[in-house]
């Protein structure tokens, strides 16, 4: 019984120290001494079943990576992250010459993509107890589970006050850059009824349009000379039904015109204003047909 109970206990202790962060000084002759703190995670696909998480701060720059992930030469790699069962975020880097390790560069929200810092991703390494890692690609797919215990020591003896500043600094600055954005929102809405109002001041009103194709009937290119409407009124009614219909989902009509769909017979359409954009082609749900005095009568 005493037997078993030291393996168990071996195997606990194993197992934990796999979860546990770890922080070391490396000795690198070109970069000198630095700090490096690291985790080992589980779960994967054999022979990539035992990933590292791994931050370190050389002379230049911070490098955070994770090694053994899988064959990260694919295009399209991507880490999706998951802290305590419950925040997600999203990450992008560059693979590594041996193609089994990527570098984060990015990191994001999960669902709206808002770019964040990688000090953002140390924060939550610090503060969380848990962590899950799906990496994808276009050849790989591999999912890890990884412990925080003592990630908070660990991290700080590698970044020291880095963290909070540069992710305090990164608030302090959201709400400038939220301004900048509702900014350039207004400008651009602005710019759109300027130019619908430019374009407006040039228009008819819907009536003359009207009146004026129940006048001279017309393709969209050109009059058609010597046709006539039989129904003029009825004919203008139903049109404008139609109209009333469509300047809901499409705007504001600038053009009514016929086009020929088969010999002797035309169909309705529109042309719309909406958002600086003109939308040509909009049926009109209406067909005519012509007869042998030239005249358009409306087939129902």
């Amino acid at each position: 019984m005493h037997k078993k109970l030291s393996i168990l206990l071996s195997i606990l202790s194993i197992g934990l120290s796999a979860q546990t962060w770890t922080s070391s000084v490396v000795n690198d002759p070109w970069d000198g001494d630095y700090q490096i703190a690291f985790t080992i995670g589980s779960g994967g696909k054999s022979p990539y079943a035992n990933p590292v998480l791994r931050i370190e701060k050389p002379t230049k720059g911070l490098n955070i990576y994770i090694k053994n992930l899988g064959y990260t030469g694919c295009d399209n790699n991507l880490l999706e992250f998951i802290f305590d069962d419950e925040r997600k975020y999203r990450a992008r880097g560059t693979s590594s010459t041996t193609q089994d390790a990527i570098f984060i560069e990015t990191f994001s929200t999960y669902e709206n993509k808002e770019s964040l810092t990688v000090y953002h991703l140390l924060n939550e390494l610090t503060k969380s107890s848990n962590l899950q890692i799906r990496f994808t690609s276009n050849c790989s797919l591999n999912t890890f589970s990884f412990g925080l215990s003592g990630s908070s020591r660990a991290v700080f003896s590698v970044l020291s006050k880095d963290i909070i500043f540069t992710k305090t600094q990164f608030f302090d600055s959201r709400d400038e850059r939220a301004k900048i954005k509702s900014d350039s929102i207004s400008k651009f809405k602005e710019t759109i009824r300027m130019k619908n109002d430019s374009i407006k001041s040039t228009l008819k009103s819907e009536d003359e349009i009207l009146n004026d194709f129940i006048t001279n009937p017309c393709t969209f290119n050109e009059k058609l000379k010597g046709f006539v409407f039989n129904e003029k009124e009825k004919i203008q009614l139903l049109i404008e039904k139609e109209l009333s219909f469509n300047t809901r989902d499409y705007g504001e009509i600038v053009k009514i015109y016929i086009e020929e769909s088969s010999p002797g017979f035309y169909r309705l359409y529109g042309q719309y204003l909406k958002d600086a954009e003109l939308k040509q082609g909009v049926s009109l749900y209406k067909v005519f047909q012509i007869n042998k005095l030239n005249q358009l009568f409306l087939l129902e």
